[in-house]
């Protein structure tokens, strides 16, 4: 399969940053397991002009299997939005309705340079290296929370600020409790 210059910018994000250890991580990856994912083949990437048409969103977000894939990236060709409002919609889109499917999205934003210094010392990752593509990633909120818990197991976690944690984990935790919550009283 032939990769579109997208795919191949995100794959090399993937392996020349996420995967590379990082020295305020206690030397883990920024993401451990994004490599893998793309490395077994359990990682699809769906391009598009606008991140957030609806047939665009829609058609999506409902075809991810987490028996066939680790990781749904949707990626747009064009900034549309501010990085206000990207966050805004990805909140919005967990905190009240992807929780119930046991789905959650994370987003990287072109504009978001003042994240990737304050976590990972450097803003590059959101640069010239993966372009300047807002990407939401869906995923497992199940998968998701054990992976995190087993992070918390080392000191992968022990430089993130505690806005950043809580953002992060914290906010993961809760939406899982709130779905096991919801399955056992329905």
């Amino acid at each position: 399969m032939s990769l579109s210059k997208i795919e191949k910018d995100i794959h090399c994000w993937v392996y020349e940053f996420l995967a590379k250890p990082n020295e305020l991580l206690g030397w883990l990856p920024v993401c451990p397991y994004a490599a893998k994912a793309l490395h077994e083949e359990r990682a699809r990437i769906e391009i598009n002009t606008n991140l957030f048409s609806e047939s665009f969103y829609e058609k999506y977000i409902p075809t991810f299997d987490h028996h066939k894939e680790d990781i749904l990236i949707l990626v747009s060709t064009l900034n549309e939005r501010s990085f206000t409002e990207f966050n805004g919609f990805i909140t919005k889109q967990n905190q009240c309705i992807l929780w119930k499917e046991d789905v959650f999205i994370m987003g990287s934003h072109p504009d978001d340079t003042e994240e990737g210094i304050e976590l990972f010392g450097t803003n590059e990752y959101n640069d010239e290296e993966v372009g300047p593509y807002p990407m939401i990633f869906v995923q497992k909120l199940s998968d998701l929370v054990h992976e995190s818990r087993k992070l918390q197991k080392t000191n992968y976690y022990d430089n993130f600020k505690v806005k950043d944690y809580k953002q992060l984990v914290d906010e993961r935790e809760e939406l899982y409790k709130r779905m096991i919550h919801h399955r056992f009283t329905i």
